[in-house]
């Protein structure tokens, strides 16, 4: 049973809220407070999977609330839920709230965030992954990057189109950049940098990033145990460029290529924040002759797909993009009509792992077997005859924006 605990100062509100939300009674355990102190009493009592909250409060607001459990219950999943929807006061609650939605909330919107983030939570058995990933708030993003990103944004007359050209392709500053675009849209369905930097504005963005440090810098060359984020950022790079070319509908395509640049950034976590275990994993993997996400649900009940995608459902991404970066292993769970976002970037995905390789290098001599194809999905979404013309395609891509790659 989920346990979901509502905090607003206006009766009415709660009322409605409860009102609305009666149907779930049997499957959801909800507790509705007027008073964000009350809440805290209780959260330092007892457990809960979901907090939501309204913003202004008196005694202690939202903010400050979302504040208290991201520091004592990062596991809960945060939204909140406002009529105020200034961008300046909605992005003071980044990254306190995982999720931003606005007053009047119909109930299937409210309904969707609860369930989607649950479910995806529920993908991660493991309590120490569910920690971890709890508790980030942000992942820091190559330095050669941040410096051309503070250039551009000192520059007087640069346009949003030239910021978007020079981070787009760039796995972390993407994730970032759509996170707080997301946010300050209230769950707007934002999937590309250009309109997370458009929603906000150059002004806006100049004043978090350069004034108030809104990334950070990751050490030059970094590598954890093997791992290397230079080639992590080829590969998802090449994915989505290639994510992009297998759909023919502009919005479609728009998320596909979002989610094949964010594929496989649940990796990265595994590296750094687990790196004993990641290690096991890919030896699994190795002496087993099984792909690494098969060895990863053995060693910790759960793929980088499924950490991946819950990180960023935490950080306001489109469910159509979580769900895309979650499935692009096995893409008929996707729930998609056809060959949508989830195929593409199932395909795009393997198809740059091929050309581009893993993100680490043989171990005893012994590469990673790459992921392969899922035929069978690909047949049923009518899509099989197409596969040896993308290959080439992604071939011939390759070699036109990555030096050094291809045949």
């Amino acid at each position: 049973m989920i346990r979901v605990l509502f905090v607003d100062d206006e009766p009415a509100v709660l009322e409605g809220l409860e009102n609305s939300l009666r149907r779930h009674r049997k499957r959801w355990d909800m507790v509705f407070l007027d008073r964000a102190r009350e809440a805290v009493d209780l959260l330092e009592r007892e457990s809960f999977d979901v907090l939501i909250t309204d913003m202004r409060m008196p005694e202690m607001d939202g903010n400050q609330l979302l504040e208290w459990a991201r520091t004592h219950q990062p596991q809960v999943v945060r939204i909140l839920l406002t009529g105020h929807a200034e961008k300046q006061q909605l992005l003071r609650a980044l990254p306190a709230a995982h999720r931003i939605l606005l007053k009047p909330c119909d109930a299937e919107t409210l309904e969707g965030a609860i369930a989607h983030g649950h479910d995806l939570r529920r993908s991660i058995p493991d309590p120490e992954i569910e920690e971890i990933v709890g508790g980030l708030d942000a992942l820091p993003i190559p330095p050669d990057v941040h410096r051309a990103l503070l250039d551009l944004l000192r520059d007087a007359e640069v346009t949003t189109q030239q910021v978007a050209a020079a981070v787009s392709h760039d796995v972390f500053a993407t994730a970032r950049i759509l996170q707080v675009g997301n946010a300050a849209a209230a769950g707007s369905g934002i999937v590309t940098v250009e309109d997370a930097l458009g929603c906000l504005g150059i002004e806006a963005w100049r004043g978090l990033v350069v004034s108030n440090g809104l990334f950070d810098a990751m050490a030059p060359g970094l590598q954890v145990d093997g791992f290397s984020v230079e080639t992590l950022d080829r590969r998802s790079d090449l994915a989505s460029r290639l994510a992009r070319r297998l759909l023919d509908d502009p919005g479609a395509a728009a998320a596909a290529s979002s989610a094949a640049l964010l594929h496989d950034l649940g990796q990265f976590i595994m590296a750094v924040y687990l790196p004993g275990r990641f290690r096991q994993a890919r030896n699994l993997a190795r002496v087993s002759e099984i792909p690494l996400h098969e060895a990863e649900r053995r060693i910790f009940g759960a793929t980088h797909a499924d950490i991946g995608a819950w990180l960023l459902d935490r950080w306001n991404l489109p469910a159509h993009v979580t769900r895309s970066v979650q499935h692009h292993h096995r893409p008929a769970l996707a729930g998609e009509a056809g060959f949508g976002p989830a195929g593409a970037v199932h395909v795009a995905a393997a198809l740059a792992e091929r050309i581009v390789g893993s993100s680490f290098g043989p171990m005893d001599g012994t590469a990673l077997r790459p992921d392969p194809l899922d035929m069978d999905y690909l047949a049923a979404a009518g899509v099989a005859d197409r596969i040896e013309a993308w290959e080439w395609a992604a071939v011939e891509l390759a070699e036109s924006v990555l030096p050094g790659v291809g045949r």
